[in-house]
């Protein structure tokens, strides 16, 4: 779980929320966090992952892959949130947001040009 690196208003879910979410247990969702194929943060003391992470189906399609490329790159988990929550100038948008936009894949593909 990384600290709370992200801005205040980023709307996060608890474990709960998130297994509800997803139709499995909290024990499920903490395997996921540990897992890195979900990211949270401690806000206030309790994990939280935040819902840009989600779409309507579940997990947020290319999130999973997004996040494989940013921890095999060698970013730690607080680096691999902030960098989900920095604008792209040049999008308008931070990556969390345009996942869920056609510039998803080219989200990944600057991930990859940043590893390392």
């Amino acid at each position: 779980m990384s600290q709370d690196v992200i801005s205040a208003d980023v709307e996060v879910l608890s474990l709960e929320e998130v297994a509800a979410r997803l139709g499995v247990s909290t024990n499920r969702v903490r395997t996921l966090v540990r897992d890195h194929k979900l990211l949270a943060v401690s806000r206030n003391g309790q994990p939280g992952v935040p819902a840009l992470f989600f779409d309507d189906l579940g997990i947020a399609k290319h999130f999973t892959g997004l996040v494989e490329v940013l921890m095999d790159g060698g970013f730690s988990r607080d680096e691999a949130m902030r960098w989900l929550f920095t604008v792209q100038d040049d999008l308008a948008l931070h990556p969390a947001e345009a996942l869920h936009t056609d510039f998803a894949r080219e989200v990944i593909r600057r991930a990859q040009a940043e590893a390392f």
